[in-house]
């Protein structure tokens, strides 16, 4: 018989087939004998739920059983994240985007809902490649093959589908691949003979991708390619890479010249061409007698004339000087003395005494 009760009725869940959790108000004072609770809900599906009715004092209650099915579809959600992965290769395991209800359960009847991934935050100005779009199968959606080519730390991946709001993936990064080949960063530039190359050189080991293969030491080695002077390189011409780039501080060459390139070559990775550079004449630094003065008659012009070139100290001439070049006699077995003029202002560095 129903008792006139005031009594504190307690809920909980008693069989628990999904895990779930019951939420509202799952105490309550009876009325008349009568306790109700209007405000009760379980989050996860399950067949077979049963509720624990308590009282101090009394005989504790168990209901029939009842199930909690899925609610309409509110949301996607990144099932399976993506994952740290090296330039170009598959993201793995495959990324999973899941159709969910407003309490997280999958909506396993959905199929057919069109989820499209593109990325998110790019920290290396990435090109996401494989299949994009993926139409859901029981509720799941699976992007295999899913790809990026560039490095980057922190990339995330978005995930979109009509009637739901856009939801980011957790953080994950792109690493460098095998090393694939080199390149110059910092071409060669013209220089003055016997100068060291500035800015300094630098050969970066890149993977298929240009990426920079930061794990890698490998030795390179720099040689001249074109040689338009007949120069020689000198310097460090071998310098192991340090997080992917070789970089040599004082290569320079000594001869003259216009065009000259530089190789470089590192083992198991195809040899590669700098631009060109030209190698200028450095500062004045000798004078040489190249037409040496010849037999001639007392008081005859000496022919051919006699011609003197400014040098820098490896030998090149400095065309860039007009320098005053004065001749005088050296030894004077007969006592002569030199008429014509002997001071001339040399011309591409060359200085002509004709008189």
């Amino acid at each position: 018989n129903l008792v006139n009760s005031a009594a504190t009725v307690n809920l909980t869940i008693g069989t628990n087939p999904g895990g779930g959790t019951l939420s509202g108000t799952t105490s309550a004072a009876a009325v008349a004998g009568v306790a109700t609770f209007s405000t009760l809900s379980i989050n996860n599906t399950g067949i077979g739920y049963t509720l624990d009715a308590a009282s101090i004092g009394l005989t504790g209650g168990t209901s029939a059983a009842f199930n909690i099915i899925v609610g309409a579809p509110s949301q996607i959600v990144f099932n399976v994240q993506p994952t740290n992965t090296t330039a170009g290769a598959s993201i793995t395991p495959s990324v999973t985007v899941e159709v969910r209800d407003a309490s997280n359960n999958l909506i396993s009847t959905d199929n057919g809902t069109l989820i499209t991934l593109s990325i998110g935050v790019n920290p290396g100005s990435g090109t996401l490649s494989g299949t994009v779009t993926q139409a859901t199968v029981n509720g799941v959606a699976t992007f295999p093959g899913l790809s990026i080519n560039k490095t980057g730390v922190g990339y995330t991946l978005i995930a979109a589908a009509g009637g739901f709001s856009n939801v980011s993936s957790s953080a994950f990064d792109i690493t460098a691949a095998a090393p694939d080949h080199i390149a110059f960063l910092q071409q060669p530039t013209n220089t003055t003979a016997g100068a060291s190359i500035s800015p300094a050189v630098t050969v970066q080991i890149l993977d298929a991708f240009d990426n920079v293969v930061t794990t890698s030491s490998a030795n390179v080695t720099v040689a001249i390619g074109t040689n338009p002077g007949g120069g020689t390189l000198s310097g460090t011409a071998t310098v192991a890479a340090v997080n992917g780039v070789a970089a040599f501080s004082n290569l320079s060459i000594d001869k003259v010249g216009v065009g000259y390139t530089l190789t470089a070559n590192t083992a198991g990775l195809a040899g590669i061409t700098s631009s060109a550079f030209n190698i200028t004449a450095g500062a004045a630094a000798q004078l040489v007698i190249v037409q040496q003065p010849t037999d001639t008659i007392a008081g005859a012009g000496i022919s051919p004339a006699i011609t003197v070139q400014i040098l820098d100290a490896f030998g090149n001439l400095v065309t860039s000087s007009a320098a005053n070049v004065t001749l005088a006699i050296n030894a004077n077995p007969g006592g002569g003395t030199l008429s014509g003029t002997a001071t001339v202002a040399a011309v591409n560095g060359v200085a002509t005494f004709s008189g």
